[in-house]
């Protein structure tokens, strides 16, 4: 079975599931380069009305982990396969715009590592101040923080692009980071299965993951029910 036979077989049992699986899988075709799995994602995504924003904002987001290579080459491949007018940029440069990056950084990276978030700023800055401030301004507040893909897709679309990466730590928290944003462990899991992987073993220990950091988070409602 391919992938985008699966893919359609996830997204006629559950219609509201498309973002979670496209936009992801299509952004690790981006990475990949794989040309024909672009383009047939493009395809379905049309075929189910997803908007063409949204896969600007998958294949911009690629830039914050594969660099502007990247997003130029899938920018340029949607221009092919979809042509549109790009209209104006949906955020300017400012002073007041920078600061309103950085609050939204900071508050994403609560989301994402609830108490964990404060060492992991603290730490980042530590390696190198200057990369502390663009993981704060530019990662969490310019890039992954947009509108136009809610938060929980863009961690699914972090947890793809980050298991063909091969980055352990990253996956890691993305994958704890998606189940705590909000996103069922089914769907985390479901993902990972679906998504190329360089190293199996990764993907191995992504699933396990995801199993055990499901099972804290449902004993720590679970707890915080009993109460």
């Amino acid at each position: 079975m391919t992938v985008i036979t699966q893919l359609r077989s996830i997204a006629d049992e559950t219609p509201s599931s498309t973002e979670s699986f496209f936009l992801p899988l299509l952004a690790q075709a981006n990475i990949c380069q794989d040309e024909e799995l672009f383009a047939d994602l493009i395809r379905e995504i049309r075929l189910r009305d997803l908007s063409r924003q949204a896969i600007v904002e998958t294949l911009l987001q690629c830039c914050l982990f594969d660099g502007y290579p990247a997003a130029l080459e899938g920018l340029e491949r949607l221009s092919r396969l979809w042509p549109a007018d790009t209209g104006k940029p949906l955020e300017d440069y400012s002073p007041v715009q920078v600061t309103e990056w950085r609050r939204r950084g900071e508050e994403l990276c609560q989301r994402i590592y609830g108490s964990s978030a404060k060492s992991l700023i603290h730490n980042v800055t530590a390696l190198s101040p200057d990369l502390g401030n663009w993981f704060l301004v530019e990662g969490y507040g310019r890039v992954l923080s947009r509108q136009g893909l809610k938060t929980e897709v863009r961690e699914l679309i972090t947890v793809a692009i980050l298991l063909w990466k091969g980055y352990p730590r990253q996956l890691l928290s993305h994958v704890r980071g998606a189940l705590r944003v909000g996103v069922a462990g089914d769907t985390v899991t479901a993902l990972i299965k679906l998504c190329s992987a360089r190293d199996e073993q990764l993907r191995t220990d992504a699933l396990s993951w995801c199993h055990q950091y499901e099972n804290e988070f449902r004993q720590a409602t679970e707890g915080v029910e009993r109460l």
